[in-house]
């Protein structure tokens, strides 16, 4: 039996014709979300007691970013490859930006931080331009936030802390990113 060209064999179309493909790529996206958030409630409450960001959770992190671009890739090259291309951007940019930042001023920026931004950036990449544009500018959004209110909440003349941990920010800037791409 001659099977023609372009055709697939049963199974294989089938599954790729399932209505059911879209939900269950928005149930792995969400619990991608999920694993992501629980990971950014680690790093926020170390980050907040210790001021570091440990290598074990900037791992963790990136496990959590290889699980998400597993959950969002939909199975299609060009779809796949536009996202790929978008994941790479911006964890170059994001780590291009932070070690601007952190060689502009070192005191601003930890290096935790910075090595944690091009894990960020590739999360971002995952929900496209605005996801990138969203791990970009929230994260100082949200530390200069808090520095402001540290700096309110204090009363004059009182001792406390000089900075502000910048890895919540990021963290909960990229699980914003992947709603997005939900």
């Amino acid at each position: 039996m001659k099977i023609p060209p372009g055709a697939l064999p049963v199974p294989a179309s089938a599954a790729m014709a399932s209505p059911a493909l879209p939900a269950l790529h928005a149930a792995d996206g969400m619990l991608a979300v999920l694993a992501l958030a629980a990971w950014a409630v680690a790093l926020t409450l170390t980050d907040v007691r210790t001021l570091r960001i440990p290598p074990r959770l900037r791992l963790l992190g990136l496990f959590c970013a290889l699980l998400a671009l597993a959950a969002f890739a939909r199975g299609e090259w060009s779809a796949d490859s536009r996202m790929l291309a978008h994941v790479a951007a911006g964890a170059a940019l994001l780590a291009a930006f932070y070690l601007a930042a952190r060689v502009a001023n070192p005191a601003a920026l930890g290096g935790g931080d910075l090595r944690l931004a091009p894990t960020i950036g590739a999360l971002g990449g995952i929900a496209g331009p605005g996801g990138i544009a969203l791990v970009l500018v929230a994260p100082f959004a949200v530390s200069g936030a808090w520095g402001l209110y540290e700096r309110l909440a204090r009363s004059p003349g009182a001792g406390g802390r000089a900075f502000v941990p910048h890895g919540p920010g990021m963290a909960w800037s990229a699980v914003a990113a992947l709603l997005l791409a939900v």
